[in-house]
């Protein structure tokens, strides 16, 4: 055996590959939104500031959406309705329905949005939906509602901002609506793309 071919042997695979010439397969670069990479340099009180200004009303969320899971948020909304119902129309399958398909359905960036009618006793997500969520690639969640699992949500780092911490399913007591409709999230109507 010469020493070239020693030479090889021990290189890893990957080394060897690099030696003849290949290279990993890179992922296309992902070009960002410009207007969202502006909205990411600038404060939320600079954008508040102006939406008063150019459309004559309030673009913020009431004071009772605070941070459960602090981090900057910015992306296009995607929303979901859920609504107080009896327990044989709030079912597994329905309590949850448009919720979970928002999530499904989401690009990266997106920003999830749900609003649980008369729900700060009952979380809209908990630990797995914030598991998906952040699987997805979605820069954040805004609940009119509450949120639960808490401590796993802290360890997955999804921002989540919440009208509420409660440990109640929306399971017996909540049915979806809809998704990517315009909602009423802390006094303000967000509608699907709209930049949060």
């Amino acid at each position: 055996m010469t020493r070239r071919h020693t030479l090889l042997l021990s290189l890893p695979v990957t080394g060897i590959f690099v030696l003849a010439g290949f290279q990993a397969a890179r992922k296309p670069a992902v070009m960002e939104d410009p207007l969202i990479a502006g909205f990411r340099k600038t404060t939320v009180a600079s954008v508040a500031d102006a939406v008063d200004q150019v459309c004559g009303k309030r673009g913020y969320l009431s004071h009772k959406i605070r941070p459960v899971v602090p981090g900057l948020v910015v992306g296009r909304a995607i929303t979901a309705l859920v609504k107080p119902a009896p327990p044989e129309k709030a079912t597994p399958p329905l309590a949850v329905k448009h919720s979970t398909e928002m999530i499904d359905n989401s690009k990266p960036g997106e920003v999830g949005v749900i609003v649980m009618e008369d729900g700060l006793d009952v979380a809209a997500i908990g630990g797995l939906m914030a598991t998906a969520a952040k699987a997805r690639g979605m820069a954040g969640m805004i609940l009119d509602g509450g949120v639960r699992d808490v401590a796993e949500i802290r360890g997955i780092g999804l921002p989540v901002y919440a009208a509420s911490v409660s440990p109640a399913t929306a399971v017996g007591r909540y049915a979806s609506v809809a998704a990517n409709i315009p909602v009423q999230c802390g006094g303000v109507t967000i509608h699907a793309g709209d930049i949060i």
